[in-house]
This record gives structure tokens, C-alpha cells and sequence, in this order.
């Protein structure tokens, strides 16, 4: 039921692996991973294409920052520039990944997400095959300890606990964890490998990061709010369908009644005349039936007071 998701969000993974490696290597830690993480908004700004959520104002807003940001990341726009080159594979490799989420968002149901690791790098590897025998003479030995570490730690682990996250948090409100990796990213690249971020790159960095961090927390607040709201209509259905029980108890006690007549024209009510057991259980009855809709009217009130 699901194969072309798979599919499709395999493809989508290797896309973003091979182009964030080259935005990695054709220009630095800094320029690289501060491009990838412009996925947030990509997400949110193509969400509506496949989920049923309108698109904000806010959200335009914050694609126009983060078009904003990637400008101070810009060393200069010459597209021989190799720097240039490694911005655009990086806001690619975004685009790839932003694409990959919002298919397995729309099919979690498919597997958990250790599952759906599993299906997905099983597709990575047919499409990635080919490259073993391009690069048949390549030494992978000196390499080893590394790509294990890449393989295990970053990629297995750490994609497997993301998707995992979808079962709790919207895609949107899971980037708030997510988006402090360009901050570790760049503290190791300054401790490792001598990459030293220039102003530039702090300012589109503060810009991007800043947007990201701002709309998953807007996001957060309205699931909040439709949590809360999604109880309090499920408390109102209850209280109905106590209100709707009490309503047929009523039609199986007015039978068998026994009205008082003497009490004449004045009589307020049918309850109040109503003798024997048949006449308390009514009264009972409708003092439930009350308690019912004042709180119907209570939780309504509530709602809509926000």
C-alpha cells in the first residue's frame, strides 16, 4: 500500500545525501549545514501540496527572511565560484529532504520509524550501486572508521529517532530539536578543521535559525491548542450522549406515571405531580438531564473563549 512512498522518499534520501556532501566539500561546515537547514520552511511552504493545512501569512514572511539569510551566506554570485556551488547544493539537498519528510509525514502509518529506516536505505542502495563499480578502484580502508561512525552513529541512529518523532510532533515542531545541529556543526568544524565562520555567515545564520526556531514554536502552540480543543469537543459528545441516555429513561418512566390531579391547574411541572417511584425517577432524571446541559453550555462557553 505504500511502495511508491518508499520509493519516492528513498529517492528523495539520496538525493539530499549526495548533494549535502558535495555542499560540504565545495564550500565549508558553516555554509553547508546553515543552507540544509532552510528545510523547516521549505517544509511548511509545501505542506499544503500534500497535507490539508492552509498556508499563513507568516509563512511567506519567514520564506522572504529565510531568502534573506541564504543572501548573507552568498560569498558572491558567481556560480563558478565553488563556494556558490556548495550554497546551492546545500538549499537543493534541502529541498530533497523537505520533500522525503512530507512523504513519510503523509504515510506514517505505514511502520515505525526504525522500519521505514530500513526500507528507505534498502532503496538508497540500489540507486547508489552503480557508483561501487564507477569508483571500483577507490581504498576504502583508510576511510573505514569514519564511514562506520557516518553510517551508524549520524545516519542510522539519528534518522531513525527523527522519523520516529513524527508519531509525536509535527514535522514543523520537531525542527526546534533540529535546528541546533548547525550551532554544533560549526563548533566542531572550528575545533576540527580550522573553519572559522565569517560575520556574513553569523548573520544568515542568526537569520535562518531565528525564523526556523520562531515558526516551530508557533507550531507548537497551535497543536497545543487543537489538543486541547479536540478534548473539549470529545467531553461535549460525552455529555450528550449522558443527556441522550437520561432522555430515554424519561420515555420509559412517563407510562407508568401516576400524575396527581389534585394538585389542580397550579402544578409547575409534570415532575412535580408525578407520585410514587415512577415520579422520583423522573425528577431524577431531569436534574441530570440540567447538570447535562450546564455543562454543555459551560464547556461551550470555554471553547469559545479560546
Amino acid at each position: 500500500n505504500h511502495g511508491l512512498a518508499l520509493l519516492l522518499s528513498g529517492l528523495f534520501m539520496s538525493i539530499h545525501w549526495i548533494t549535502y556532501f558535495f555542499a560540504l566539500q565545495w564550500s565549508n561546515v558553516t555554509v553547508g549545514m546553515l543552507s540544509l537547514f532552510t528545510y523547516p520552511i521549505i517544509t511548511v511552504l509545501l505542506e499544503p501540496l500534500f497535507i490539508s493545512v492552509k498556508l499563513k501569512a507568516r509563512h511567506i514572511i519567514f520564506g522572504i527572511l529565510i531568502l534573506i539569510g541564504v543572501f548573507f551566506l552568498v560569498p558572491n554570485f558567481d556560480f563558478n565560484n565553488k563556494a556558490t556551488q556548495g550554497l546551492l547544493m546545500g538549499l537543493f539537498s534541502a529541498l530533497a529532504y523537505s520533500l522525503r519528510n512530507l512523504i513519510l509525514k503523509k504515510h506514517n502509518s505505514m511502520a515505525d520509524g526504525s522500519i521505514q529506516m530500513i526500507y528507505q536505505l534498502f532503496v538508497v542502495i540500489i540507486i547508489l550501486l552503480p557508483v561501487f563499480f564507477i569508483y571500483s578502484d577507490y581504498q576504502i580502508q583508510p576511510d573505514l572508521p569514519y564511514l562506520l561512525m557516518l553510517g551508524f552513529i549520524t545516519t542510522a541512529l539519528g534518522h531513525t529517532l527523527f522519523l520516529s518523532s513524527f508519531s509525536h510532533f509535527s514535522i514543523s515542531t520537531a525542527s526546534i530539536i533540529s535546528s541546533i545541529q548547525p550551532l554544533f556543526g560549526i563548533i566542531l568544524g572550528i575545533i576540527f578543521l580550522n573553519e572559522m565562520p565569517n560575520v556574513k555567515n553569523i548573520i544568515g545564520g542568526i537569520i535562518i535559525l531565528s525564523t526556523v526556531v520562531i515558526e516551530s514554536i508557533k507550531s507548537k502552540e497551535k497543536n497545543s491548542l487543537d489538543r486541547i480543543k479536540q478534548i473539549e469537543l470529545s467531553a461535549i459528545q460525552s455529555i450528550k450522549s449522558q443527556a441522550s441516555i437520561e432522555l430515554n429513561k424519561i420515555i420509559e418512566i412517563i407510562p407508568k406515571l401516576e400524575i396527581n390531579t389534585s394538585l389542580g391547574p397550579q402544578t409547575p411541572t409534570m415532575a412535580a405531580g408525578a407520585t410514587g417511584e415512577g415520579g422520583a425517577k423522573l425528577q431524577a432524571t431531569i436534574s441530570n438531564i440540567k447538570t447535562a446541559i450546564d455543562n454543555i453550555t459551560s464547556t461551550k462557553h470555554k471553547i469559545e473563549q479560546g
